[in-house]
Parts: structure tokens; C-alpha cells; sequence
């Protein structure tokens, strides 16, 4: 029996898991700031005054990362670190996986073969396919995991605010389900959605492109290392893509954290815009920088890591 499609799944799943933990924990306090931000501008003002009094007062970056020191410590900017690794390491394993498995599948319809072939030779631990092919993908796989484990976003959002006092993932998932029923727990999926969508579909056409640039860039008698290669795409895929698409993770902030405040995606929209337009770019400094940094040594983990495990196992 062929044990060799089961072995490249676990490859993958093992080479998404770590580069998800890697990420996750290096960056998780621009994700806590980013929060912070987001928790604070153009924040509502029906919001009862026993959550007003605990917002930060200030939205520089500088005065609230000494904030989150002065009254949590150091520790304080990992706050929420466990249900971003619950939610990143099986999260990025099953994003990954996913993605090539769909890739490889759509290549069999002949659909979305690429109009050309790089001259180049790519290392790529991905099936190659047209740039229409990239976007679907990248959306398709990035929604459904998106889904399977919004629970844990709505965690995560809900840690790294100054709001809650949650002891644990599973005291936090038992009052969101109190508090707002097991539709909570899907809470901003709308938003996330519109966000992880264009934000997934448009990072890989933009990160195959660059590659394919690279590979041709060698083709013509240069030696770029691949990881180099992939980190630069990285870098520039994931600051493109996240410019764009950053006002739905202020959507989507705002519902998973304000649940009462933001009830709909149409209504949170409609409330933002009442209050602060600007507000739908909070944070998106912070996000622009951890998401390019996260996707730099995501990818090039995964396809460093892939590469290493099929080659071991030879």
C-alpha cells in the first residue's frame, strides 16, 4: 500500500504546526497592542461606564505598550497567548494542509493551470497553478479553517482586551456561551470572513508572483536563496494584502469584544462609521507590521520545514 500521500499530509500539518507556534509567540504583543488600539478608537459611547473606565486613554503606541508594562508587567503584551496558539498552531497545520491538498486537486480539473512555465527552477513545497487559481484557493482554505476555529479568535480577541478576566480557555468558551449563546462563539465570523477572504486569496497570488519573479531572477545566472526568496514574498504579500483588508478586522474586533454594542456586521459598519471613520485603520500599523513579519516566517518555515521532511524522508 502506498503510504505516501499520508506521509506528505503529516509533513505538512507538522511544517504548518510549527511555523504557526514560531509566529504566534515571537509576535503576540503587536497583537495585543493592535487590540488595544482598535478596543479604543471610535469605541461607542452606549458602552456602560464600567467598561469605559478601563479603556486606555491614550491610542499611541508608545503610551499603551508602557501602559500594558505598568499595570501587567512584561508579561502582560504575551496576554492571550494561549488561545492564539490554540487557534494558530492547528489553525496554520490545517491552513496549509488544506491549501495544498485544494491546489492539487484543482490542477486535476485543468482549470487553473498557469499560463506560463517559470524558467526558473522553483522550490516551491506548492502545486503550481494561474493566478486565478491562487485566489480561490488561498480564500477557500483560509474561510473554512476560519470558521472551524473562530472560538478560539473570539478567545484570543477577548483575552487580549483589558476587559475580561478570564481564567482559562475553558472558563472563557463556558460564559461567552452563557453570555451569548453558541452563536457567540462565531462572533465577527461575518467580519473575519470578509477580512481572511480577499486578505488569503490575494497573499498568494501576490506571494506565487514574487516567487516566480525570484525563480527567474536565478534562472539568469543569480543565486538567491530560497529562503530569501520566500521571506521577501512573504514580507510583501502579507504588507499589501493586510492594507487592503484591515478595516474588517476592526469589524470584527469591535463585534467579538463589544458583543451587546456590535451585534451585526451592517450595524457595527454603520456604528464605526457614526463615530470615528478613521477608527477602521486603528491599529493598522501594528497589524501591517506583525502580519508581514508573521507571514515572512510562517511561509518560509513551512516550506524550509517541508522540504527538510521530504527529504529525510527519502
Amino acid at each position: 500500500m502506498d503510504r505516501k500521500p499520508s506521509s506528505e499530509i503529516s509533513q505538512r500539518l507538522i511544517s504548518g504546526a510549527t511555523s504557526g507556534f514560531a509566529a504566534a509567540v515571537a509576535l503576540q504583543p503587536l497583537d495585543v497592542i493592535k487590540t488595544r488600539l482598535q478596543q479604543v478608537e471610535g469605541h461607542n459611547e452606549s458602552i456602560n461606564k464600567k467598561n469605559l473606565s478601563s479603556l486606555l486613554k491614550s491610542t499611541r503606541v508608545y503610551d499603551i505598550t508602557k501602559a500594558i508594562i505598568k499595570e501587567e508587567g512584561l508579561r502582560g503584551l504575551w496576554r492571550g497567548t494561549s488561545p492564539t496558539l490554540w487557534r494558530n498552531v492547528p489553525g496554520v497545520a490545517l491552513y496549509f494542509t488544506s491549501l495544498q491538498s485544494l491546489r492539487s486537486y484543482m490542477i486535476t480539473t485543468g482549470l487553473f493551470l498557469p499560463n506560463h512555465t517559470s524558467n526558473g527552477k522553483s522550490s516551491s513545497e506548492f502545486s503550481r497553478l494561474n493566478s486565478r487559481g491562487n485566489l480561490i484557493s488561498g480564500a477557500l482554505a483560509r474561510t473554512a479553517v476560519g470558521f472551524l476555529l473562530n472560538p478560539f479568535t473570539v478567545c484570543k480577541a477577548r483575552f487580549e482586551s483589558n476587559l475580561y478576566k478570564y481564567k482559562s480557555i475553558v472558563g472563557a468558551l463556558t460564559d461567552i456561551v452563557k453570555q451569548s449563546g453558541p452563536r457567540g462563539l462565531l462572533s465577527g465570523f461575518s467580519a473575519s470572513a470578509l477580512r481572511d477572504a480577499p486578505y488569503a486569496g490575494l497573499y498568494v497570488v501576490i506571494y506565487e508572483s514574487m516567487k516566480d519573479y525570484g525563480s527567474q531572477f536565478n534562472a539568469n545566472g543569480n543565486n538567491i536563496p530560497p529562503p530569501l526568496i520566500y521571506s521577501v514574498s512573504g514580507l510583501f504579500a502579507g504588507t499589501t494584502s493586510t492594507l487592503i483588508t484591515h478595516p474588517f478586522d476592526v469589524v470584527k474586533t469591535k463585534m467579538q469584544i463589544f458583543p451587546n454594542q456590535y451585534r451585526t456586521l451592517s450595524r457595527s459598519i454603520v456604528t464605526i462609521l457614526k463615530n470615528s471613520p478613521r477608527s477602521l485603520f486603528a491599529g493598522s500599523g501594528i497589524r501591517i507590521t506583525r502580519k508581514a513579519l508573521s507571514s515572512a516566517i510562517g511561509w518560509t518555515a513551512f516550506e524550509e520545514l517541508a522540504r527538510l521532511l521530504k527529504k529525510t524522508n527519502k
